[in-house]
C-alpha cells in the first residue's frame, strides 16, 4: 500500500512541473510568395543581362574564363548576395515551422498546404542560387584548381537537392558542370558518361527528354572528338535529329546555343536560317545578342562564325574596343566576305588610313545577300566611311590629298541620314579649307541641293570662302559672295544661326566696298537687328557701319550692350567715342539722344581704364558734361600748339566751367580756326557760339562790339542753322544787360 501511494505521489509531482508553452510560427502565405518572386525577378534579370555570355560559356568552358566586365561581375555578385540573403530568410522560416510540437501542427502547416510550399520555394531558390554561383565562379578570372573547387562543390549541392525532389530540374546544370570539370581533369569524363547514361536512362525515350541536357550530351560527345564536323556518329543521329525536330518550339537561349553548336561541329546551315528569320522578323535585341555572342567565341574556322564576329564589332565600332585578332590578312585574301572586308578596313584604317579606306570602298562593290546585306547594309557601310573619314582628318593621321582621292567615290553613294550629311558637308568644308578646289565643287553641290540639310550651311560657306579669296580673285568673287549671301537671306528655309552668320558676313562686304548708298541702307536695316550676340563679330561690324554712316551713338549703343565683343576692337570703340563728344550739343538736343549719351559715359570709363591723352581727355569731358564733379579733382592738361583738338575742346570746357573765361574764349576761338572749312561748318559754328559767350560772360568786350560780332556770324554762310537760334538768344542776352 505504501509503494502504491509513493508512486501516486511522484507521478503526481512530476505531472504538477510547470510545462514551457510553444509559441507558433506566424507564416503568411503571400509573405512566402513575395521572397520568392522578388528572387525570382533579380535572378530573370540576370539571365537577360548575360545571355550572351552564358551561351558562349556553355559552347566554349575554358576559353571563356574571365571573359566578362568588372560592372557586370560585380552586378551578378550582387545579385547572388540578394537570392542568398532571401533563401536564408525562407530557410529560418522553413526551420521554425519544423521545431513546432503543437498538436495542432498539421491543421496548421500541413492541411493548409504552407508546409509544402515554403519547401517547394525553399528548393527553386537552392537550385536558382547554384545556377547564379555558376555563372559567378566561371564568369571571374581565377585558377583552374580553384574553379575545379568550386564547381565540385556545386555538383555536391546539386546532388544533395536531387536527392529530395525530382532531379530532372537539376539533371542539365549537373551534367553542364560536370563537362566543364572534364575539361580540367579527366576523371569527369567518365564521371559525365554515368551521368548522361542514367539522365537519359530513366525518361526512356528521347523525346521525353529535356532539350538542355540534350544538348550537353551533344556538346560533350563533339567536344571528346566523338563528333567530326560533317560527320554524323550513328550514337548521335538520334539526339541530333531529335533536337533539329524540337528547334522551332525551343526558348531562345536553348536555340542559340544548340544553332551555335551545329554551326561550331556539324554546318553552318541552321545557324545562318536562324539568323534570317531574326532579320526578316526585325528582331534587333535578339539579333544584337546572337552576334555578340559570336564575338565571345575564340577564333573559330567557321566562315559564317567569322563573319559574325566581324558584324558585331562593326555595328558597335569603337576605336577603344576594336579587337587586333579580329580578322587576319591570309583570311581575307581568301574570302571574299563584304562585311569581313569592310570591317577589315575599319581596322586598318586606324595605322595606315588611305590603305583602309581603299578596303572599305572594295568592300562596298561586293554583292551582298541574306542576313549579310542587314549586317551590313551599303547605306551603312558608306555612313562609317564618312565618319571615319571625318574623324581621322581631324586627327591629322589622312592626308588631304588622300581625303580628295577617297571622297569623291564615297560622295557618288549618297546620304540616307542626318549624320550622313552632316559629315558630307563637314569633309567638303575640310577639302575647302586646304584651298583645294575640289572643297568649292563640293560645296556648291551641297548648297545647289534643296533637300540637303546643311544646303544653307553650305551657301554660307561658300561665300565666306569667296570673301576669303577676294584680294586674289578680284570682283568675280565679290559679286558672287554678295548674290550668294543675298539669296541665303531671302530664303524661308535659312536656320537662325546661319542667317546672323550670313547678315554679319554681308556686312562685312558692304563695308568693304563702302558704297554710301549701301551702307545707308544697311544700316536702317540694323537699326531693326534685336540681337546681334548671335555671331561673335556681327556687332563690332554693325557698329563700324553706323560710324561709317554718321551714326555713332547707336555704334555707342551696341557697344554698351555688348562690351565683350568689343575688347579687341579700342579703334572703334575711340572713333565712335569721339564722334559723339565732337558733337555734344547734338546729341544732347533731344530726350531720345540724351538717353544715348549715357551710354558713352558707360562706354568710356569701361575701356579707358589706362587711357593715352585723347581719351582721358574724352573721359574727362563727357564726367564734366553729364555729372556734377568736383572741378578741382579733374585732369588739367598742359596745352602746346601740337594738342589734339579733343585735349583742346576739353580745356575750354574745363576752364569755362571754372569761371576762367578769358581762358576758355582764347580756346574756342583756336578751334574756330581749325574748322574755318564748310565740311567743318557745325563744328566751326560751335566754336564761334562759345567763344562769343565766355566773351559776354567775361565781359571781355563791350555790348556792342559783342552784338556786332554776332551779327556778322548770323550772315556768315559758314554759320551752322543748329547754331543760329543759341546766337539770336545770346544776342537778346547781352540787348537786356545794356
Amino acid at each position: 500500500m505504501k509503494i502504491k501511494l509513493c508512486l501516486f505521489l511522484f507521478f503526481s509531482a512530476a505531472l504538477a512541473l510547470p510545462v514551457r508553452a510553444q509559441s507558433v510560427p506566424e507564416i503568411d502565405q503571400a509573405e512566402i510568395e513575395s521572397i520568392y518572386s522578388s528572387a525570382l525577378d533579380v535572378y530573370q534579370s540576370s539571365l537577360g543581362r548575360f545571355i550572351d555570355f552564358r551561351a558562349a560559356s556553355i559552347l566554349q568552358p575554358v576559353s571563356h574564363l574571365g571573359r566578362i566586365k568588372n560592372s557586370d561581375l560585380s552586378f551578378i555578385e550582387q545579385t547572388c548576395e540578394d537570392v542568398s540573403h532571401k533563401l536564408e530568410k525562407l530557410q529560418a522560416m522553413c526551420n521554425a515551422v519544423n521545431e513546432y510540437e503543437g498538436v495542432d501542427w498539421e491543421e496548421k502547416f500541413a492541411n493548409t498546404g504552407l508546409w509544402q510550399a515554403m519547401r517547394g520555394y525553399e528548393v527553386k531558390l537552392r537550385i536558382i542560387l547554384c545556377r547564379l554561383d555558376y555563372i559567378r565562379f566561371t564568369a571571374q578570372d581565377i585558377s583552374g584548381e580553384e574553379l575545379t573547387f568550386h564547381l565540385a562543390d556545386l555538383i555536391r549541392r546539386l546532388d544533395s537537392i536531387g536527392k529530395e525532389v525530382d532531379s530532372s530540374d537539376t539533371d542539365a546544370m549537373s551534367l553542364r558542370i560536370c563537362r566543364h570539370l572534364s575539361c580540367f581533369q579527366e576523371i569527369y569524363r567518365q564521371e559525365f558518361e554515368e551521368r548522361a547514361r542514367a539522365v537519359l536512362g530513366k525518361y526512356k525515350s528521347l523525346k521525353n527528354a529535356d532539350t538542355a541536357v540534350l544538348i550537353e550530351y551533344l556538346l560533350f560527345k563533339a567536344e571528346t572528338g566523338k563528333l567530326l564536323k560533317g560527320v554524323s556518329k550513328t550514337e548521335l543521329e538520334p539526339v541530333y535529329s531529335e533536337l533539329m525536330h524540337r528547334f522551332e518550339s525551343m526558348v531562345f537561349f536553348n536555340k542559340t546555343v544548340f544553332s551555335f553548336a551545329a554551326a561550331i561541329y556539324v554546318e553552318d546551315t541552321l545557324l545562318e536560317n536562324f539568323l534570317d528569320g531574326l532579320a526578316r522578323g526585325k528582331n534587333p535585341a535578339e539579333f544584337e545578342i546572337i552576334l555578340k555572342t559570336a564575338s565571345l567565341l575564340a577564333g573559330s574556322e567557321s566562315g559564317l562564325l567569322a563573319e559574325m564576329k566581324a558584324g558585331y564589332f562593326l555595328n558597335r565600332y569603337s576605336r577603344s574596343e576594336f579587337p587586333e585578332d579580329v580578322l587576319t590578312e591570309n583570311y581575307l585574301e581568301n574570302n571574299k566576305s563584304r562585311i569581313l572586308r569592310f570591317t577589315a578596313g575599319m581596322f586598318k584604317a586606324q595605322t595606315l588610313p588611305a590603305k583602309g579606306f581603299e578596303m572599305m570602298k572594295s568592300a562596298l562593290d561586293i554583292p551582298a545577300d541574306g542576313w549579310r546585306e542587314t549586317v551590313l547594309a551599303r547605306d551603312k557601310g558608306v555612313s562609317l566611311i564618312r565618319r571615319m573619314l571625318y574623324e581621322t582628318a581631324i586627327g591629322e593621321k589622312l592626308e588631304i590629298s588622300e581625303l580628295c582621292l577617297v571622297y569623291p567615290h564615297i560622295r557618288k553613294e549618297g546620304c540616307s541620314s542626318y549624320d550622313d550629311y552632316r559629315y558630307d558637308y563637314e569633309i567638303s568644308l575640310l577639302i575647302a579649307q586646304s584651298r583645294d578646289c575640289s572643297g568649292l565643287e563640293f560645296l556648291g553641290k551641297i548648297a545647289d541641293d534643296d533637300r540637303h540639310p546643311f544646303s544653307c550651311h553650305a551657301r554660307y560657306s561658300s561665300a565666306a570662302f569667296r570673301y576669303d579669296r577676294i584680294d586674289s580673285a578680284g570682283n568675280a568673287d565679290y559679286n558672287g559672295a554678295v548674290s550668294t549671301l543675298k539669296n541665303l537671306l531671302l530664303s524661308s528655309q535659312c536656320p537662325p544661326d546661319i542667317r546672323c552668320d550670313a547678315k554679319a558676313l554681308y556686312s562685312q562686304m558692304i563695308l568693304m566696298k563702302n558704297d554710301r548708298d549701301e551702307l545707308e541702307q544697311l544700316a536702317g536695316d540694323l537699326l531693326g537687328e534685336n540681337d546681334l550676340s548671335c555671331n561673335d563679330v556681327f556687332p563690332a561690324v554693325a557698329a563700324e557701319v553706323f560710324v561709317r554712316v554718321d551714326k555713332p551713338l547707336a555704334a555707342i549703343s551696341l557697344i554698351e550692350k555688348y562690351p565683350a565683343n568689343f575688347e579687341n576692337e579700342t579703334d572703334l570703340v575711340d572713333q565712335a567715342a569721339a564722334e559723339v563728344m565732337g558733337k555734344y550739343e547734338f546729341y544732347a538736343s533731344g530726350q531720345d539722344k540724351k538717353d544715348g549719351l549715357f551710354d558713352v559715359l558707360f562706354v568710356l570709363k569701361h575701356f579707358y581704364q589706362s587711357p593715352n591723352p585723347v581719351q582721358r581727355a574724352l573721359l574727362s569731358e563727357a564726367v564734366l558734361l553729364m555729372e556734377e564733379p568736383e572741378i578741382a579733382e579733374l585732369y588739367k592738361f598742359v596745352l602746346t600748339e601740337q594738342t589734339p583738338v579733343e585735349i583742346v575742346r576739353y580745356m575750354a570746357r574745363l576752364n569755362e566751367k571754372a569761371g576762367n573765361y578769358k581762358e576758355a574764349a582764347g580756346l574756342w576761338g583756336r578751334l574756330a580756326s581749325y574748322n574755318l572749312v564748310s565740311e567743318r561748318k557745325w563744328l566751326y559754328s560751335r566754336a564761334k557760339f562759345y567763344q562769343l559767350n565766355n566773351a559776354a560772360k567775361g565781359r571781355l568786350e563791350s555790348a556792342e562790339k559783342l552784338i556786332r560780332a554776332c551779327k556778322v556770324l548770323l550772315s556768315d554762310r559758314l554759320f551752322d542753322e543748329f547754331w543760329k537760334s543759341r546766337v539770336e538768344t545770346l544776342v537778346q542776352g547781352i540787348s537786356n544787360k545794356q
